[in-house]
């Protein structure tokens, strides 16, 4: 069995139904009642409470963690004690052991981004900035504040390592990466 926690989110939704087209055994994990795919068990738990989270954890293979401003390390250690062997960490903070920067092939702005998937769509795309205030008020619309704050926490000027073009995709997949324009053009369908 696979736990997927944030499964109402943008990255867990897709990824419970992706798993449960492929046949796999799934447990959706979230805060609120969810709408799922039939055969997909659903269990309300909070990651602020990893003591919660244990019953939903016992007897699942693995686990797709998305963290974002709580305890990771008292997470895991409920994974652990639930007998998961295989964890896969989507955090934009706080993640350790092995980590893959990935990049495209050459440095893209948010910017560059907008107009690449208004050029993949044929339609005008405006990129408007916000300030740190007016996005903490739209985050906190539909997140808890602890997970507001993470993000806000690291966002601000792009660090050197963030303006570098990574070679680990090539060392992955074998292949170099490739552009931003491309997988808008390839994904135009997510967009409409």
């Amino acid at each position: 069995m696979i736990v997927v926690t944030g499964a109402t989110g943008n990255v867990g939704r897709p990824l419970v139904h992706a798993l449960a087209q492929a046949g796999e055994p799934v447990t959706a994990v979230s805060r609120r009642p969810a709408e799922l795919p039939e055969g997909v068990r659903h269990r309300q738990a909070d990651l602020a409470d990893p003591d919660g989270l244990r019953p939903v954890l016992d007897g699942a293979d693995a686990l797709f963690l998305l963290v974002a401003g709580e305890d990771p390390q008292a997470i895991l250690g409920a994974a652990k004690a639930g007998g998961v062997r295989r964890i896969v960490l989507l955090s934009t903070q706080g993640a350790g052991g092995r980590t893959y920067e990935l990049t495209g092939p050459a440095p893209i702005t948010p910017r560059q981004r907008a107009q690449a998937i208004g050029d993949a769509l044929d339609a005008p795309i405006r990129f408007i900035e916000q300030s740190r205030d007016e996005a903490r008020a739209q985050m906190a619309q539909f997140m808890p504040e602890p997970v507001v704050d993470g993000p806000l926490a690291i966002l601000g000027d792009p660090l050197p390592a963030e303006q570098r073009v990574s070679l680990d995709v090539q060392k992955i997949l074998g292949r170099a990466p490739r552009t931003f324009a491309d997988w808008a053009a390839r994904n135009v369908a997510a967009f409409i």
